[in-house]
């Protein structure tokens, strides 16, 4: 069975409570988050434009770690080709043989959550959502594979664009996937990678500081003496300085930037934290950092 990116750490109670956080969230917040990650794309595909003149209109795309809802694939879809890649499996239909495939290669909590998800009307919200921020009747098709992001089964120059968001610090060998990456991209492609620091207030993934709201627990996983927040999913913890070298020996020639929050709260929380000594040897730039990107054209 291929192991998720979810960590077996958290016990029953902290699963519970990450359910019911999922469920309020998306139910809650279907349309927005489908605007973000439709923004994101967005952004991307301008960024790529004015960095390279590369134009995703009409490409074949690989969306490395897609996730359940395929909110990016789908745009990318609209005008091009799009292959998604997932260490899980991805329902785009729900079958009791799909169900049986999810429990066969993810486990039980992965099938227990497609069915409540289902049950809950979750996807069917996002469907609809998406319909409508795309302006069409029906979405696009995505060509769905399962298999690691380290060891990709395509072969050399298969794709003119590399998509990858919030995957890469789930990876215990993130250089392996860059370099894959790189294999499978053709001469004169782009390549595009979001991630999640493990430094940002909520780096630990853990439900509770991701759906509790309770403040006291931000940045909990990087202070010093003991501390109860634990990592809800399986994280590789690196530092951005060293996301950045990893970039630039994986990627030469490749940007780097970074996405700092601007929320007065979270300013002050770091503030109050460097003042007092609870997570030294973390810059201010790093704790506000929620998101870095890495973009990079096969120039070969």
């Amino acid at each position: 069975m291929t192991e998720s990116y979810t960590s077996g750490r958290l016990g029953i109670g902290p699963r519970s409570r990450e359910a019911r956080g999922l469920l309020s969230f998306h139910s809650a917040n279907h349309r927005a988050r489908v605007d973000e990650l439709v923004g994101r794309a967005e952004e991307c595909c301008a960024a790529l434009r004015n960095a390279f003149g590369f134009e995703a209109r009409g490409k074949d795309i690989l969306d490395v770690g897609p996730g359940q809802f395929l909110i990016q694939s789908r745009y990318f879809a609209l005008e091009g080709k799009v292959t998604g890649l997932d260490a899980e499996v991805i329902l785009d239909r729900f079958s009791a043989r799909g169900l049986v495939d999810t429990l066969r290669h993810n486990g039980l909590r992965r099938a227990v959550k497609t069915v409540v998800r289902r049950a809950a009307g979750i996807d069917r919200m996002y469907v609809l959502a998406l319909r409508q921020r795309l302006g069409v009747d029906a979405l696009p098709a995505v060509d769905l594979r399962r298999g690691d992001a380290c060891r990709m089964p395509f072969p050399e120059n298969s794709f003119d664009m590399v998509y990858c968001r919030a995957v890469l610090h789930h990876l215990d060998d993130p250089r392996a996937a860059l370099q894959e990456m790189r294999r499978v991209l053709r001469a004169g492609g782009v390549a595009w990678v979001e991630l999640h620091p493990y430094s940002s207030w909520n780096g630990s993934l853990d439900p509770r500081v991701m759906f509790g709201g309770d403040q006291r627990l931000y940045w909990g996983h990087l202070q010093h003496g003991p501390s109860e927040v634990v990592d809800g999913a399986r994280l590789n913890k690196l530092r951005l300085s060293e996301w950045r070298e990893l970039f630039s020996r994986a990627w030469p020639g490749s940007k780097f930037e970074l996405v700092v929050t601007d929320h007065p709260v979270l300013q002050l929380l770091v503030d109050q934290l460097i003042a007092a000594g609870r997570v030294e040897g973390y810059s201010r730039e790093e704790l506000l950092t929620t998101t870095a990107v890495a973009f990079w054209q096969n120039r070969a």
